[in-house]
């Protein structure tokens, strides 16, 4: 029997099932199904096609991939088994993750500017963002809480990179503040676009394997209506919480999960989330190191 799940954990599942990776996606779909890997063999089996236990353990747990036809007909097979939408999981085998492309468009020409802005030089255990939106509507500010570990020693600063609403003016865009165990170091705002991006220095140089914890926030300036909270993913992020909380007076509706493939890739719409008691809305992602995971809504007349 297939366990029963919450309209959130549906969207953080639409979430895996369109950024994966594959064995996670295949995983949390067994899981959802209630599905034992014998069963899952089983009935395989009763469309001619033969899986071994061990492979279906090693597809689902990443430690091997499905190769050759055969393993291309048993993913469709698994589509159908699992109640999938058709080809998710293939697409995912196909098309393996890949960084975000922050050599073009005004991020591009910000990253350009600030040398050293695309250094890997960190490990993220975790994000974890809130964002306020006001009775008008618009966000009233964004707080971050971010842990960190250094992949070298001598590593000093994170590089934030924050969008505005599309259509928003450059000089509209919330301004960002240090809070804990960080301060403000070099801030680039591109001239056209709601795009900018900012160092935030650590209070002290991190020898490699050292953890790191940071935070901050940013100030509104805007009126423009907000309808959408996302995180892009430009290496790997253990776990990241986006969280939006509302007035009571601005309560969204059909608020959902979706993700993008890329900075300027298409939107797609996953599962709904639901409004908690205290007006927010949350997701979770994890072990995520590409692609964009986002909150939606609309605003009722």
């Amino acid at each position: 029997m297939a366990h029963p799940l919450s309209s959130d954990s549906d969207a953080e599942f639409t979430v895996t099932l369109g950024l994966g990776p594959f064995h996670d996606a295949l995983r949390e779909a067994i899981r959802r199904r209630g599905l034992p890997l014998d069963r899952l063999r089983d009935r395989l089996a009763r469309r001619g096609i033969q899986v071994a236990l061990s492979s279906l353990s090693g597809w689902q747990n990443g430690r091997s991939v499905p190769t050759g036809s055969r393993s291309v007909r048993a993913v469709a097979a698994l589509e159908e088994i699992l109640a999938l939408p058709q080809a998710s999981l293939s697409t995912l085998l196909a098309t393996p993750p890949s960084a975000l492309d922050e050599h073009r468009g005004p991020l591009g020409e910000l990253l350009d500017s600030v040398p050293g802005s695309r250094s890997r030089d960190l490990d993220v255990l975790s994000h974890d963002q809130t964002l306020m939106i006001g009775a008008s509507r618009h966000s009233e500010g964004l707080r971050s809480r971010s842990i960190v570990r250094a992949r070298r020693d001598g590593v000093d600063r994170y590089v934030a990179r924050s969008f505005g609403e599309p259509g928003q003016r450059p000089d509209e865009m919330s301004l960002p503040r240090a809070l804990r165990n960080c301060r403000l170091g070099r801030f680039q705002q591109h001239p056209t676009h709601p795009v900018m991006i900012f160092e935030l220095l650590f209070t002290q140089v991190l020898t490699a394997g050292a953890t790191w914890v940071f935070e901050w926030e940013t100030v509104a300036a805007s009126d423009a209506e907000c309808t959408d909270f996302a995180y892009a993913f430009r290496n790997r992020v253990d776990v990241c919480v986006l969280e939006v909380r509302f007035d009571p007076a601005a309560l969204p509706a059909a608020p959902h999960a979706y993700t993008r493939p890329g900075l300027y890739g298409d939107r797609t719409r996953g599962g709904g989330l639901a409004l908690s008691d205290y007006h927010a809305l949350h997701l979770c992602v994890s072990d995520q190191d590409s692609g964009v995971a986002g909150i939606g809504w609309e605003w009722p007349p």
